[in-house]
């Protein structure tokens, strides 16, 4: 018989659960199974020992010699299933070598109970505690019992040779036994505390993993429940495997029995059913799901089983209502905005990448007559817009030096019908960019503001009956080449003559009609960056820069050629003037040579008179 199984058996049916794991296997062992044994054998002997002494064989001495012994054994016994078995151990120990002592004195060594009293204290000694100290120890004191007891009996030294030398090789004799039980012992409780601890390692990962597994478990679902979030599985049977979530009801994956619900009716369901079976084919999809008012992004993927096979399908589905409904809102909002851009009283422009303008508001079709289909990706727009190449340069020029950032710059453009209008231009995308507008700019048409300031400044800059530079700006010219560089300047100063008597004779009419035939000859007579003015009522002036005297005194002679051609036309006004002028070359004031010219004036006007 195996003893691993036999020890295995005795040790279930003579012990329960150790206490302290800290005892030594063996020691604790070998002491429960050898009091195990021993106090059967005893109890099964006491009763042999009684039935005896009832029928007169034992004296009453023997029969409580008996019954003390079971009785210790017992208590042994029991002190060993408590825990108590290394103080325990020693008991039958110490009762076989009194027993063993009793009786060598009172039959002497040779009998054999002194013998296998002996002997059984020896052999426990080393089944339970197994220690060299502990088997001389107890040999010595079989050795003195026994000469004590052979000397009691004077017994020869030839009997007490042969005496010792019967024990010894019984001794030795147990020793091998003993040895040979220890040995598979050992061996079986080595193995079997091996397989048991493999075993509870092996327990306490499978525990381990479990807990995990359930924990992990708990966790997603806690986690799944706690977001906007479901998660289903299904076997190829359309079995639900796995549903967990706060959104599977309301995309029509309430599982029903296990199944999915068979009465799918709506386009929505059927979109559903359809990813479902796509998934199962091996195939993934995307679904953007309407369920009561709630919108879900969902996807369909195949289940791969670890042969490569498809197992089932398995989809998750969020809940994206907010983030639908955040871009409707946004995509209602650039509506709007789109509205506010194309219907906003000024113009707007927007360029791309490629300077193509993408957008044309309608106050841009309704200033430039262009339409926005017209506009719109044209592939050279500016040049549509400004078709004068010259002045296209030089706007891109100071285009390119602002870059995206400038306020109030004006440029004139040709509108549809050909007509031009000034817009002032504001661009501020720099600060402001708007994804996809790599510049844009928002657009005033001043036409009319410049056409009224134009009007105004000539105006305030021209006489209003000859059309001629007034007084203010003649002098506030005269300041201005005074501190130029525009030197030799002449200076040619006009008196109207017999202005006086035209409005006596004629009326102020008349004199009006003169002054302007005066103004059209004189203006005919210089060039048109010569400043002619008219400074008094019948007195012009003229500033002629980069004119030295020589050409001062040409411009005069053609002003009087001019003046008589004028006079030799039938139907022209009569014109006659006095003239004077001068010239500085900055060493003269120009003031003092204006003076000059005045002075010299009134004194051809007098030599005239006194031709006259």
């Amino acid at each position: 018989m195996d003893i691993k199984v036999e020890f295995m058996a005795l040790w279930k049916w003579c012990t329960t659960p150790i206490a302290n794991s800290e005892w030594d296997a063996h020691g604790e062992y070998a002491t429960r199974v050898v009091f195990a044994l021993m106090s059967l054998s005893l109890l099964a002997a006491s009763m042999g020992i009684v039935l005896s002494w009832a029928a007169g064989l034992f004296d009453w001495l023997t029969i409580l010699i008996i019954t003390a012994v079971d009785i210790l054994m017992f208590l042994g016994w029991f002190l060993v299933l408590r825990g108590s078995w290394r103080r325990a151990r020693w008991l039958p120990i110490i009762l076989f070598l009194t027993l063993g002592a009793y009786f060598s004195c009172m039959a002497g060594f040779e009998a054999g109970s002194a013998g296998l009293m002996y002997m059984l204290s020896v052999l426990l000694a080393g089944v339970v505690i197994g220690e060299l100290a502990s088997w001389i120890t107890l040999v010595a004191a079989l050795m003195l019992h026994m000469a004590i007891s052979l000397t009691n009996f004077s017994y020869s030294v030839e009997d007490f040779i042969s005496v010792l030398i019967v024990y010894t090789s019984s001794l030795v004799g147990a020793a091998m036994l003993e040895a040979f039980y220890l040995r598979r012992l050992r061996s079986s409780l080595t193995e079997a505390r091996r397989l048991s601890q493999i075993s509870q390692e092996q327990a306490r990962k499978r525990a381990e993993a479990e807990w995990d597994a359930k924990e992990k478990h708990q966790y997603l679902v806690s986690l799944v429940s706690s977001l906007p979030l479901a998660v289903w599985g299904l076997d190829t049977a359309g079995k639900i495997r796995l549903a967990e979530g706060n959104c599977l009801e309301a995309i029509g994956l309430l599982p029903e029995n296990g199944q999915i619900p068979p009465n799918r009716t709506s386009a929505e369901l059927k979109r559903i059913t359809r990813a479902i079976e796509a998934s199962l084919a091996g195939e993934e999809s995307t679904l953007l799901l309407d369920g009561a008012g709630r919108y879900y992004d969902a996807r369909f993927i195949p289940w791969i089983s670890e042969d490569g096979s498809i197992a089932g399908s398995i989809g998750a589905a969020l809940d994206i209502t907010e983030r639908v409904q955040a871009e409707q809102a946004l995509r209602e909002n650039q509506d709007r905005l789109r509205q506010v851009v194309m219907n906003m009283p000024v113009m707007l422009d927007a360029f791309d990448e490629n300077n193509r303008i993408i957008v044309w508001n309608r106050e841009c079709e309704r200033v430039t007559g262009y339409g926005a289909e017209e506009v719109l990706y044209h592939p050279d727009p500016l040049r549509l817009l400004y078709p004068n190449e010259a002045y296209r340069l030089r706007m891109l020029k100071q285009i390119q030096v602002a870059g995206n950032y400038f306020r109030g710059m004006e440029w004139t453009l040709t509108c549809k019908d050909g007509k031009q209008k000034t817009v002032s231009w504001s661009n501020i995308s720099s600060e402001f960019p708007i994804p996809g507008w790599v510049s844009w700019a928002i657009g005033v048409d001043i036409t009319s503001r410049k056409e009224v300031e134009e009007e105004l400044r000539y105006i305030s800059t021209h006489d209003n009956l000859t059309g001629l530079y007034n007084r203010a700006f003649f002098e506030s010219e005269m300041a201005r080449l005074f501190k130029s560089r525009m030197y030799p300047v002449s200076v040619v100063v006009i008196d109207v003559d017999g202005l006086k008597r035209a409005n006596d004779l004629y009326g102020h009419a008349a004199g009006d009609e003169l002054l302007k035939a005066t103004a059209r000859v004189i203006q005919t007579a210089f060039r048109s960056e010569d400043i002619v003015a008219r400074i008094g009522g019948d007195e012009f002036a003229i500033l002629l820069p980069y004119t030295d005297a020589q050409s001062g005194t040409e411009a005069v002679d053609r002003l009087q050629a001019r003046i008589f051609e004028n006079n030799s036309g039938a139907n022209n006004v009569p014109v006659f003037i006095s003239i004077g002028a001068a010239t500085t070359d900055n060493d003269l004031n120009l003031a003092e040579a204006f003076r000059l010219a005045d002075s010299m004036m009134y004194e051809d006007k007098q030599r005239r008179k006194e031709q006259r």
